[in-house]
């Protein structure tokens, strides 16, 4: 009698909003890796053989027990999250139980709120993992990955904006900074990288454009205290499009630290715009 397969338990995402759901999901799926979403954002449909339900943050309960009900282990947190307005009247059983720890928790820094509810997840018996260990190709390979490459002052703002971030970081503050010309045009906070990149190159372009039209690096990396399982710093398309509509040189990514979403797409735009993509390793811009 031939022993049957075991079937592979399927991968949680949890879901929030942009892309990197929709393509985490889709690599799942094609390598046979089941999936179930559960969506806080409304998408309509779920991605290839995936299946999903939406979610509600005043009912961690029900996702708990449909997550469990789906044969789900490991979760993965993929996506934006904007801090919900809550309504006390629709908590559950689960939110209340938890609430003493909880609540206070998720009146801290963005780093801490996210450690609160990785624990009540895996309070509730689930393994948190990173984007990255269920799609390793998201994080790129060290190097310059464009026919353009850093400039000597490109490396010196690179370097300078290292620095910053360095400083900020245990601060729970800033994942990414615009440094031109050695000057800090701008730090990421709540406003996020492209809300960054639309107000620094208001100034790039009035104060300190190079006669080639472009200067300036934007340098993303994670904070030192910052879950890279739940909240690893990202890069995409958009980003790319950005920083040139910004006046920027290029953009520097640590290794191992920043994703990068649809790095074909990214490569593509970087070429026709004239930016370098630099995934630089830890040490590269040590002073």
């Amino acid at each position: 009698m031939k022993s049957m397969a075991r079937a592979r338990p399927p991968v949680a995402i949890i879901a929030g909003a942009g892309r990197l759901p929709e393509i985490i999901a889709e690599a799942c799926d094609a390598r046979g890796q089941p999936v179930h979403v559960a969506s806080y954002y409304d998408r309509g449909r779920f991605p290839g053989n995936s299946t999903g339900f939406q979610a509600r943050f005043e009912r961690p309960g029900e996702v708990f027990a449909r997550l469990v009900d789906a044969g789900c282990t490991d979760v993965v947190f993929a996506g934006k999250f904007s801090r919900p307005s809550l309504d006390p009247e629709e908590f559950d059983s689960t939110l209340q139980k938890h609430a003493n720890w909880l609540f206070p928790a998720l009146k801290g820094g963005d780093d801490g709120v996210l450690r609160a509810i990785r624990s009540l997840f895996e309070r509730e018996g689930f393994r948190v993992r990173g984007p990255h260990e269920i799609v390793p190709e998201l994080l790129p390979r060290p190097g310059v990955c464009t026919q353009d490459r850093p400039s000597r002052q490109d490396i010196e703002d690179g370097r300078r904006a290292r620095a910053i971030l360095d400083a900020l970081g245990s601060v729970d503050v800033g994942q990414a900074v615009v440094v031109a010309h050695g000057l800090c045009v701008g730090v990421e906070t709540i406003q996020g990288t492209d809300g960054l990149l639309a107000s620094a190159g208001q100034f790039i372009r009035g104060k300190v454009e190079d006669a080639d039209g472009s200067a300036g690096v934007l340098y993303k990396a994670a904070k030192s205290c910052q879950d890279r399982d739940m909240d690893m710093p990202a890069i995409g398309p958009q980003t790319v499009i950005g920083a040139s509509s910004a006046g920027l040189s290029g953009i520097i990514i640590v290794a191992g630290d920043v994703l990068m979403l649809e790095p074909e797409e990214c490569i593509r735009h970087a070429r026709e715009r004239g930016l370098f993509i630099w995934i630089c390793k830890k040490d590269e811009l040590t002073a």
